[in-house]
């Protein structure tokens, strides 16, 4: 798409035009601003925990104590994961935000499935 990355455009030091997001640019030629590998990882990681948090309370392990602890904590690598390389310049906000809601929409086409679905089948 030829989208500078944010370290790279005029209003945080470089000397690149700001483009909006899905707007195609010449911008940039080589290492340019794409969704974010590292938001979906840590998205990937934070719904892997909860469904594996979920599915390990349906088979009766007692972590009952510990599933906000596990949640919460995963979920705050994530932010900060996020946060991360929104700070070093390297992604913009509309880049890892829409990492997070494309690994979002694959988990739950996934979960859709019938050989899936049983991983939501009862709650805590």
């Amino acid at each position: 798409w030829g989208r500078a990355r944010p370290a790279d455009v005029e209003a945080f030091g470089g000397d690149k035009k700001f483009s909006l997001p899905f707007q195609i640019t010449d911008q940039c030629e080589t290492n340019c601003s794409f969704v974010s590998g590292e938001g979906a990882g840590v998205t990937a990681l934070f719904i892997t925990t909860y469904l594996l948090v979920r599915t390990l309370a349906r088979v009766g392990v007692r972590l009952r104590s510990w599933h906000a602890f596990l949640i919460g904590s995963v979920g705050l690598v994530a932010l900060v994961g996020l946060f991360l390389r929104l700070a070093k310049g390297r992604h913009f906000l509309s880049d890892t935000l829409f990492s997070v809601l494309l690994v979002s929409l694959v988990f739950a086409l996934l979960l859709a499935l019938p050989r899936y679905r049983r991983l939501l089948a009862r709650p805590f």
